[in-house]
C-alpha cells in the first residue's frame, strides 16, 4: 500500500506544470535557501490535496537545512513520507522534490536517516491565493498569424506570481514561462479555451479561462 502512495506521490513531484527546470541559483529562482524551496514544494503539494509539514535540522552544509514531510494514510496510521525539495547545486530542478529512499538486500524500504529526525516540524505559512486574469487583443484570430496572450492584469495579494503556465486548448503541451506574456498560433480554425495558471512563491495556483475563434483568413491578428 505505501508502494502505491509513493508512486502517486512521485507521479505529483514530477508534474512538468509546476517543476522549475531551471538550475538552482539561475533565473527567476534567484538563490532560494532550501526553506523557500520546501515552502514553494509543500504549497504545490498541499493544492494538490496532501497534507504537509516542513522539516527542519542544524548540521547540514548550508547550516539548518529544511524539507517536506508528506502524510500518507495507511489503514488507520499515517506515514510522514520526507520530500528533499532543493536539487543539487549546479543540477536543473526537474521535478518540484525528491523521495530519499533506498531498498535495502531484504527487499525493505527505507528513507535516509538524517530526514527521519529533525529539530523541528512547522506548518506551512500562510498564504493568500493569487488571483489569474487574461487578456487579448482580440477574440478572433487567424490560422495565419501568431496571437498574443497576456496576464499582466493578474497579482498575487501577498507576495509576487512566479510561474505563468499556459493550456492553449489546441492540444500542444502546456508552456511555463516566467514572463506575463506568450504568443501562439492556432493553426487549425475551432474554438480554443485558453487558461492560465498562475503560480505564487508559495506554490498556491489559480486559474482564468477565455474562449478564441480561430479562423482561416479571416482578416484577422491576435
Amino acid at each position: 500500500m505505501l508502494g502505491g502512495a509513493l508512486s502517486q506521490l512521485e507521479t505529483t513531484l514530477a508534474s512538468p506544470t509546476c517543476a522549475s527546470r531551471k538550475t538552482l541559483g539561475d533565473g527567476s529562482w534567484g538563490t532560494w535557501t532550501s526553506a523557500q524551496l520546501a515552502t514553494y514544494t509543500a504549497g504545490v503539494l498541499t493544492g494538490s490535496g496532501y497534507e504537509t509539514r516542513l522539516a527542519s535540522a542544524p548540521g547540514w552544509p548550508d547550516g539548518v537545512h529544511t524539507w517536506v514531510l508528506v502524510a500518507v494514510s495507511q489503514n488507520e496510521h499515517i506515514t510522514w513520507i520526507p520530500v528533499e525539495a532543493c536539487p543539487e547545486p549546479g543540477s536543473p530542478q526537474l521535478v518540484l522534490g525528491t523521495i530519499p529512499q533506498r531498498i535495502d538486500a531484504q527487499g525493505v524500504l527505507w528513507f535516509e536517516e538524517r530526514y527521519v529526525s529533525f529539530a523541528d516540524a512547522a506548518e506551512v505559512p500562510a498564504n493568500l491565493m493569487p488571483i489569474a486574469r487574461i487578456t487579448t487583443r482580440k477574440s478572433s484570430v487567424s490560422t495565419t498569424h501568431w496571437t498574443m496572450l497576456m496576464g499582466g492584469a493578474s497579482y498575487d495579494p501577498d507576495g509576487a506570481i512566479l510561474l505563468y503556465v499556459w493550456d492553449f486548448g489546441d492540444g500542444e503541451a502546456p508552456s511555463s514561462t516566467t514572463t506575463y506574456y506568450v504568443s501562439h498560433r492556432f493553426s487549425t480554425s475551432g474554438t480554443y479555451a485558453v487558461s492560465l495558471t498562475v503560480v505564487d512563491q508559495q506554490g498556491a495556483m489559480a486559474t482564468a479561462t477565455i474562449t478564441l475563434e480561430s479562423a482561416a483568413g479571416c482578416g484577422c491578428s491576435g
